[in-house]
């Protein structure tokens, strides 16, 4: 009976040493006879751009938004928008009482009328004067030639001449009290002073307002920019032209360029104001902002050269030290590597390999530098396929 169960316990430990299991690239467990090499994949260190999009937090602003004033007083008599009404350039938006002005504007043109019927008297006197005086210049040569009469005369010349010249810069100064009369009218409607969205309508009919008084706050939603606070390592390498990404809360991606960035450094954030102006539609939908919205702005960091790569698979942590398994001659030796920034899903190498080589990126868990493995390529090679392997 004992000889039987020690038999027994022979033939079970017989089969746990001649039998290991091994997990296949696409993670299905295959059992593999005792001693043969562990099967890993491999990935070549590749040169790449080292790109990242750095996001940043911004928002949209507007180039034209404000509150329109009055530029005269008056009473309001018409309203023509309500909040959220969408107006053009130079439609009205509310008007003014104009009875005052427009006598006013009257009493302005009466006076021209006056001081031109003035100037026009002035200048028969003057050339009526002017005719006597030349009466009496033809007398000279006589001896009856009035000597003191033509002094008179030519005096009175002179004086019509002042009053002429006076009498035209009064009509003119009256030509002005009408044009100025005319624009106090016309600025009695209110009008918009570029395309936009009504935000806020402070006043309503019979409402008195003063010269300056807020009459409609409106926002132009279609001149936008966004704007953002950049850090100085980065606002510094920005430049006019700078190609971006813009990606709303709607999830609209927008192209944009660099427009300006402020040479103001907040000393608190160590950071500069940066704005971006669009350059193109969204890649889909309508284009929808808004003005302070926020948005994510897509940074490019890193230069254009290339420089060599590695999988994240590849690297593992081995005494707090970054370390791949680099494969040579079916043979894995351990190294350190020094890590830079991340590139989808690979990391730049500042140090410890060199392009083209191949670094092990799956079975790498309990690999042992000098240890001998096997490549799926090897099996494909030898004709053994899966359900080979699992037996």
């Amino acid at each position: 009976m004992l000889r039987r169960f020690g038999a027994g316990v022979r033939r079970i430990a017989f089969a746990f040493t001649v039998m290991v299991w091994v997990v296949t690239p696409s993670g299905e467990s295959v059992t593999a006879p005792a001693g043969q090499p562990p099967l890993v994949d491999v990935d070549p260190v590749v040169l790449e751009v080292s790109l990242q999009s750095v996001p940043v937090i911004g928002r949209v602003v507007s180039l034209q938004a404000g509150v329109v004033a009055a530029e005269t007083q008056g009473v309001v008599v018409h309203v023509a928008v309500e909040v959220g009404d969408r107006v053009t350039k130079g439609q009205l938006l509310a008007r003014l009482d104009t009875r005052t002005l427009t006598w006013r504007q009257h009493g302005a043109m009466a006076t021209v009328a006056e001081r031109r019927a003035q100037g026009a008297k002035a200048e028969a006197t003057l050339r009526r004067t002017e005719t006597e005086l030349k009466r009496l210049e033809k007398l000279r040569p006589s001896a009856a030639f009035p000597l003191a009469k033509y002094e008179d005369k030519a005096g009175e010349v002179a004086q019509m001449r002042a009053a002429t010249e006076a009498a035209r810069a009064a009509l003119e100064q009256g030509t002005v009290e009408v044009h100025l009369a005319e624009i106090e009218r016309a600025k009695a409607e209110i009008r918009a002073p570029y395309p936009g969205v009504v935000r806020k309508r402070p006043v309503v009919v019979g409402f008195y307002i003063a010269t300056g008084a807020d009459v409609v706050d409106l926002v132009n939603d279609q001149a936008l920019e966004v704007e953002a606070e950049v850090t100085v390592e980065r606002g510094i390498v920005l430049t006019p032209g700078t190609g971006v990404t813009v990606k709303t809360t709607s999830g609209l991606t927008l192209p944009a360029t660099v427009r300006a960035v402020v040479p103001d450094e907040d000393p608190k954030t160590r950071t500069r104001l940066v704005r971006f102006a669009f350059t193109g539609p969204a890649d889909s939908g309508p284009l929808m902002l808004a003005a302070n919205e926020s948005v994510t702005v897509f940074l490019e960091t890193g230069g254009r050269e290339k420089r060599p790569t590695v999988s994240k698979d590849a690297v593992i942590y081995r005494d707090n030290q970054a370390v791949v398994f680099v494969v040579e001659e079916r043979v894995a030796r351990m190294r350190s590597v020094r890590l830079g920034q991340s590139v989808k899903g690979r990391f730049v190498v500042e140090s410890g390999l060199e392009a083209g080589e191949k670094v092990v990126v799956r079975g790498n868990e309990r690999l042992q530098s000098g240890q001998t493995v096997r490549l799926p390529t090897d099996d494909a090679a030898t004709g053994l396929g899966a359900s080979e392997r699992r037996s």
